[in-house]
């Protein structure tokens, strides 16, 4: 409740820092224990049906584990967490012990009836079953009652092992022996694949139930996985690579014209001729189109830019909205037990006559309704979180972590200021240079090109040279330059293709302006939205809340007196409820408003 000025945020570090570090690496141990225990499994049975069936073992060893942690009111820690990691490996072992008895007996061949195996299999190792829960749970008895040094570490391990021992070995003396026999049965095919589906849908669910505990995550931390790993922003990074090679592709000179000519075109002899030709354009061509390069290089990087802002602000966006989801859970779940109370309330007073059958189904119907609302805002997390972890596309799962469900608006900078740095004019601005230098290109095409050329031949048979006459051979060559330019006469389409780059490019330019002028009043607009849901904010926090508080709390009093009744303390605890809604909405409206105003202001 302690209001901080802009900048400054509250980091829990000590005991509490190192509780989340832990839960972290201990997200990722369990799952691989679990996937080990099943790979053991199926390495000592060669069978994923006999690994499957001692693998049920699991959920209901750690059903023990929680309720003997709830029995004795501690809560889940990281010696719990090592605890239920044992209890796992003594629950398999007892199953491995009977599923393998059962094994020999089958393999033996005397007893061909299953349910007969099932029980002699179960009664020749009971006692092995029983004295491997008995041990494990007798050497850590003396843990679960300590209270010396080290008693707060201690007790929790041992009690989710005495407590996952008890219903692992009811499982294996009851529920294995069954399943078994349903597996192995002469039923019809189709029943053996609804018991495997069966098996196979508790496996999957007790695999996704561990894997569902997604690393709690920062909104920095976030951004920047998301930055690092999202596919967008790496599209639009290869993008701007591609760009910048293209920088080396401005100076285009045409390609060399290489040629030979063979045959009797001075003399009955045969003569060659090698020429070379080369054409360049007008120096300007190349100018512009160098800075028509510069300018889509620059407009690359904006791109690059805005991806990465979308980045930002989409993260941002899903980890607010998922803060304000868990503060409207909060408020279900308030809500959720004062009509609890009140429903058992009502069902008293009809007990004992002292109201009808309204007011006991209208109490019911009324939690009823507040309990359906949590199911669907439980609903809404799930989505939020699975949308929250495509934008970070990072290998493993991520869930929000915020202790406050406020954003901090920070001090923003003035609208034509914060506009103009905006990636969006940037890529408007560098489209429109891009349109103009292509405009100048095609305007510099109209300049004439040059050519220069380069021929050797050879002249056989006798020739005059200097008044005598002189024998030449195929050795004796002759070489000689010629220069050129092309002059555009036909310049008709020419002229379309440049009038067409001026309007592109003037279109290009109306873009531009449009765009800054509508990003300038979209920011103007969202700082009005950011003052707005910032004073219906404060409204709320200085004045609803307590005064919802206040309701709540004087109409239950009256309601116990009988000053008011039923309906005047549903209207009243409605109204509690609704201003604490509205409070949520508030906050919802007032980070989306700051959100919006942070990405108007690239940050």
């Amino acid at each position: 409740k302690i209001k901080f000025e802009s900048g400054y945020t509250i980091t829990y570090g000590g005991a509490f820092e190192k509780l989340q570090q832990a839960k972290a690496r201990l997200g990722i141990a369990v799952p691989v224990a679990l996937l080990l225990i099943f790979i053991m499994l199926y390495f000592t049975f060669s069978s994923v049906k006999d690994g499957a069936l001692i693998y049920t073992a699991i959920p209901l060893s750690a059903i023990g584990g929680v309720f003997a942690l709830a029995m004795r009111g501690m809560p889940f820690s990281i010696s719990a967490g090592v605890g239920f990691i044992a209890l796992f490996g003594v629950a398999v072992l007892n199953g491995i012990v009977l599923i393998s008895e059962f094994n020999r007996i089958k393999k033996e061949g005397v007893i061909k009836d299953a349910l007969q195996l099932v029980m002699t299999g179960t009664r020749n190792r009971l006692r092995p079953v029983l004295m491997t829960a008995a041990v494990a749970s007798l050497g850590f008895l003396p843990m679960a009652i300590s209270n010396g040094a080290g008693a707060e570490v201690q007790r929790p391990l041992a009690t989710v092992v005495i407590g996952g021992l008890v219903t692992a070995t009811l499982l294996t003396l009851f529920v294995l022996p069954a399943l078994y026999l349903l597996f192995n049965s002469k039923s019809k095919p189709e029943v053996k694949q609804r018991h495997a589906a069966a098996i196979i849908g508790v496996l999957l669910f007790c695999g996704t139930s561990v894997q569902a505990q997604n690393k709690p995550i920062g909104l920095d931390q976030a951004v920047e996985k998301a930055l690092k790993h999202n596919r967008n922003v790496k599209g639009t990074r290869l993008g701007e690579q591609a760009a910048q090679t293209l920088r080396r592709s401005a100076f285009d000179i045409a390609k060399t014209g290489i040629s030979a000519d063979y045959g009797k075109f001075n003399s009955p002899n045969n003569d060659m001729r090698i020429g070379i030709t080369q054409t360049i354009a007008f120096p300007s061509v190349y100018t512009n189109q160098r800075k028509v390069r510069e300018a889509e290089y620059l407009a690359a990087q904006a791109r690059t830019r805005l991806s990465e802002q979308d980045v930002r602000t989409g993260v941002r966006q899903l980890f607010y909205e998922y803060a304000v989801l868990k503060e409207r859970e909060k408020l279900l779940v308030y809500a959720d037990s004062i009509f609890t109370g009140f429903e058992s309330k009502s069902n008293l007073r009809f007990e004992r006559g002292a109201s009808n059958v309204l007011e006991k189904t209208a109490a019911s119907s009324q939690k009823q309704q507040i309990a359906n609302q949590l199911r669907l805002v439980r609903h809404d997390l799930d989505i939020v979180v699975e949308r929250f972890n495509f934008w970070l596309q990072d290998s493993l799962a991520y869930t929000p972590y915020q202790t406050t469900p406020r954003i901090q608006a920070t001090q923003l900078a003035d609208s034509a200021l914060a506009v103009a740095d905006l990636p969006q004019i940037e890529i408007a601005h560098q489209v429109t240079q891009s349109a103009y230098f292509r405009y100048r290109t095609e305007k510099s095409r109209m300049l004439p090109e040059f050519s220069a050329a380069y021929n050797n031949q050879s002249l056989r048979g006798t020739q005059l040279l200097d008044g005598r006459e002189v024998n030449l051979t195929a050795r004796d060559r002759f070489g000689y330059y010629g220069l050129g330019i092309s002059i555009p006469i036909f310049f008709k389409a020419h002229t379309a293709q440049i009038a067409a780059a001026r309007i592109d490019w003037l279109r290009a330019r109306n873009d531009a302006e449009l765009a800054e002028r509508r990003l300038r009043s979209e920011w103007q607009n969202a700082q009005e939205q950011v003052l707005k849901y910032a004073e219906n904010l404060r409204y709320y926090e200085t004045q609803g809340l307590p005064n919802a508080e206040t309701i709540i709390t004087v109409a239950d009093q009256q309601f116990v007196a009988g000053e008011i009744d039923y309906l005047q303390w549903v209207i009243l605890a409605g109204q509690s409820i609704a201003i604490k809604s509205e409070y949520v909405n508030a906050l919802g409206s007032y980070n989306e408003a700051v959100i919006q105003l942070l990405h108007l202001n690239n940050q």
